[in-house]
């Protein structure tokens, strides 16, 4: 498999996304102010109920959600992953320092459209408010009543520049977890196999999902420097599209990048956006198209600006090989595109660890949550017998949070019970 990206990067440009699980709950220095941890209270995992207002402009109860929600890149920016079989979305947000407001950027996909669209906003008295214009429609969405165990959202819009406001939809949050994990594997929450997002050119995105590991080669003007890089790319929202995080370590910092990748059959072009951890920077979004298995996209730079325009390509799987190259150009307004990184991946083969059970050191054969063997490096402690996981993450996240996993308790009682009789 190959891929090919190019984009803008130099010193402060740098991509990579964190841990090859995507993710840490520890917040570096740059990102502790008062306002870039203002999302801090929705880190964790939810039951949602989703109303939704009726022609008698009454409201009922119509989907149930679990919602998950990730601090990434260090700290810097918060993702969502929503999940119910009639909707899936994904958000990611991060508190911009010059403009003093929280910019969110969104995608929530469907077989007719997986566009990416933002809002901006802020806090005021404890309330969440962000809002964005299309045409004449101002749409605002606001967070209220938070409490360390619920709150709620609800949406607005406006036709008439703010003056009156309908409403849709209202989200009432309440908390099942405090610090989820994303997996080891190839998708996330939100992913399930089936036809939300059918068009061909979804489905090759599809074939992305997995652990990578290469070199990179990062160019500085006349100078480069090769250097170890990791990639983890899940399939999420229903296989509408991949989120990729990742990571490299260069003059002494670890540079992290996220990216969501998408096609969107309304505009007939692949979208994708992308965020890294150094300060200074934002979120870029492109859009492009496929040709000859190569996904190009661009930065969008109006016919009057001279602004940097940035580039990705990714090269799509084939049969034959199984890795991922990877480019990074960018262009001042020429045709002139200077490449600033290149880079080789090949596929992390999993490699089945010693069975736990094997040398009985735990009662269950395989982990409740995938079915998969239980591996030795991934044992706990639960009423007062060694249970275990296929994973780390999910043996950590259980240990957590024994109290709010109902299905794994379900699932180890029943054989404890079963050895006592």
């Amino acid at each position: 498999m190959k891929i090919r990206i190019a984009f803008f990067v130099v010193a402060t440009f740098l991509f990579g996304g964190s841990a090859l699980q995507g993710q840490s709950h520890e917040i570096l220095d740059a990102w502790k102010s008062t306002e870039a941890r203002q999302f801090d209270f929705w880190i964790g995992k939810w039951d949602v109920n989703l109303r939704m207002i009726q022609k008698d402009l009454t409201w009922k109860d119509s989907v149930k959600a679990k919602v998950e929600i990730y601090p990434i890149l260090d700290g810097k920016a918060i993702l969502e992953l929503w999940d119910s079989k009639p909707i899936k979305g994904f958000s990611l947000r991060y508190f911009d320092p010059g403009e003093k407001k929280w910019i969110l950027y969104l995608n929530w996909p469907n077989r007719y459209n997986s566009s990416i669209g933002s809002l901006k906003g802020e806090f005021r008295h404890g309330r969440g408010e962000f809002f964005s214009k299309s045409n004449r429609v101002i749409s605002r969405y606001s967070f209220c009543d938070i409490t360390p165990t619920s709150l709620r959202w609800d949406d607005a819009f406006s036709n008439d520049g703010g003056k009156t406001w309908r409403n849709n939809w209202i989200m009432e949050f309440t908390r099942t977890g405090k610090k989820p994990v994303l997996p080891i594997g190839d998708h996330a929450h939100t992913y399930a196999p089936g036809t939300r997002c059918p068009s061909k050119q979804t489905k090759v995105l599809e074939s992305l999902g997995g652990q990578w590991k290469g070199k990179l080669t990062v160019y500085n003007g006349e100078k480069k420097q090769q250097v170890d890089a990791k990639l983890q790319i899940y399939k999420v929202l229903g296989g509408c599209s991949v989120i990729r995080f990742l990571e490299f370590e260069l003059g002494g910092k670890t540079h992290r990048e996220f990216g969501l990748l998408t096609y969107n059959p309304a505009g007939s072009r692949y979208e994708e956006m992308r965020m890294d951890n150094q300060t200074g920077t934002g979120v870029d979004v492109l859009r492009g198209k496929i040709k000859d298995g190569i996904v190009s996209l661009k930065t969008s730079v109006k016919k009057d600006q001279k602004a940097l325009q940035k580039q990705h390509q990714w090269t799509l799987p084939t049969k034959d090989k199984d890795t991922i190259e990877l480019t990074v150009s960018s262009s001042s307004g020429s045709a002139d595109w200077k490449q600033q990184v290149a880079g080789t991946f090949a596929r992390v083969k999993s490699k089945t660890s010693a069975k736990a059970t094997d040398k009985k050191l735990a009662i269950n054969a395989v982990c409740p949550r995938s079915g998969k063997p239980v591996v030795e490096n991934s044992l706990t402690k639960y009423r007062g017998q060694t249970v275990g996981f296929c994973n780390q993450h999910c043996r950590d996240d259980f240990a957590a949070n024994v109290a709010d996993r109902p299905n794994d308790r379900k699932f180890f009682d029943k054989i404890i019970d079963r050895k006592k009789k």
